[in-house]
């Protein structure tokens, strides 16, 4: 398993670096951390990778980042190898749950509203030999629809993801999210929202936290060793992050 994520990890570094010079694929992840950070505001109405280094630097880099940190994260919860249905709402390169789904064999569905990122995901799970689709949608309205169509009987198999997605979202959209995820939690479904650290990227938390408390939720802070393949890790140097641990913040609803 080692072994098919290091050329994973190569392949995609590969890929995305053939069209840039190395120091053009450094300015575009260094452009897209600043844009994260610098002018989070405008991204439910305005797409953080807006050009085609941007793409690049978000699946060559920052997903493979996600992809590690989720798989220590997911590796250290009760109850995540049970999953047999993956539902990934905004899976954008479909790094995070190919993660989570690597090690038990979940069979994934995403959707994403990006085109470009729904190719992505496809790629990425293919190499990582996850089984999966992946669709054009909105999020908001697949979780609905899920809500809708989810039992009691079925929901005990199914986890839902939002990795890095809810923080992106205008809060009119997440209120109608979380309507839907408490919707699913009730009946029996695993719910784990992961997004960055910083407490300042998503004031809403405590209100979620809150909502789904009376379901079992219950929140961490996650500081796990950055044990980053080579290509990665040298990338990560020479961006100027010289990351030592992967940092996120998660919200888990257990199974019913």
């Amino acid at each position: 398993m080692a072994e098919r994520v290091d050329a994973w990890t190569s392949d995609l570094l590969a890929r995305h670096a053939a069209s840039l010079s190395r120091h053009e694929l450094l300015k575009c992840i260094r452009a897209l951390s600043a844009r994260y950070v610098e002018a989070r505001q405008e991204i439910s109405t305005k797409a953080p990778a807006d050009t085609a280094g941007k793409r690049a630097a978000f699946a060559a880099f920052f997903a493979p980042i996600h992809f590690f940190t989720v798989r220590a994260i997911v590796s250290s919860l009760p109850g995540t190898t049970d999953v047999t249905t993956l539902v990934d709402l905004g899976c954008g390169t479909g790094a995070a749950s190919a993660a989570w789904a690597l090690d038990t064999g979940a069979r994934v569905t995403g959707v994403d509203r990006t085109g470009w990122t729904i190719d992505e995901a496809r790629w990425n799970w293919r190499a990582l030999g996850v089984q999966g689709r992946a669709e054009r949608g909105d999020l908001v309205a697949s979780a609905d629809a899920l809500a809708r169509r989810l039992d009691v009987r079925s929901a005990r198999s199914t986890a839902v993801l939002l990795a890095w997605a809810v923080n992106e979202l205008a809060p009119p959209t997440r209120a109608r999210l979380l309507a839907a995820i408490e919707a699913m939690a009730s009946r029996g479904a695993m719910v784990l929202v992961i997004e960055p650290i910083a407490r300042r990227v998503s004031p809403w938390w405590h209100e979620w936290l809150s909502a789904l408390a009376p379901l079992g939720a219950r929140d961490a802070d996650w500081k796990v060793p950055a044990a980053l393949p080579p290509p990665l890790a040298a990338l990560d140097e020479a961006a100027g992050f010289r990351r030592e641990v992967l940092t996120a913040r998660t919200l888990l609803v257990p199974w019913a």
